[in-house]
């Protein structure tokens, strides 16, 4: 093998996904991540889920997780009430886009506290990521959100 063989040989492995997240196309944020620590319990659920296969997906994929998990279902308005300062919202997503392709989405609405007047309390998004995915493998994208927030959650092992 001459020198130009073993530099093409190199760029080709560097090119493939070396793990889960390497799907993903918009990663959390420093400051999102963070965010996530002291929650101790999720309500998940998918923004549409008609045939509830997603459901089931997402329910095995977040059971790593660590905290205690309710399903809820946001077309039968099951997240009306506010969020404890303890608990967090998951919601996976799946918008259709042009030529074959669909944005998988997860994001996380946590309590927040309005910095200069600490007595307002409001529910907002804090975590978003999500990947562009042909709509064919849109169930592998699910996943591969799903994989990273476990991830991201989980603080690193010392």
């Amino acid at each position: 093998m001459n020198r130009n063989d073993i530099a093409a040989l190199a760029l080709a492995i560097l090119a493939l996904p070396i793990s889960a997240n390497a799907a993903i196309d918009d990663m959390a944020k420093y400051w999102q991540i963070q965010g996530l620590r002291g929650i101790k319990s999720i309500n998940y659920g998918i923004a549409y889920d008609a045939d509830n296969k997603l459901t089931k997906t997402v329910s095995a994929e977040l059971s790593g997780v660590g905290v205690p998990l309710k399903s809820v279902n946001f077309m039968k308005n099951d997240v009306a009430t506010s969020l404890l300062p303890t608990e967090a919202q998951l919601k996976v997503f799946v918008n259709d886009r042009e030529q074959d392709k669909c944005w998988v989405g997860l994001n996380i609405k946590q309590k927040c506290r309005l910095d200069r007047d600490p007595s307002i309390t409001f529910d907002a998004q804090t975590y978003s990521i999500g990947t562009l995915s042909a709509k064919s493998n849109v169930d592998a994208a699910v996943k591969d959100v799903c994989a990273q927030f476990v991830r991201d959650f989980k603080p690193p092992a010392n």
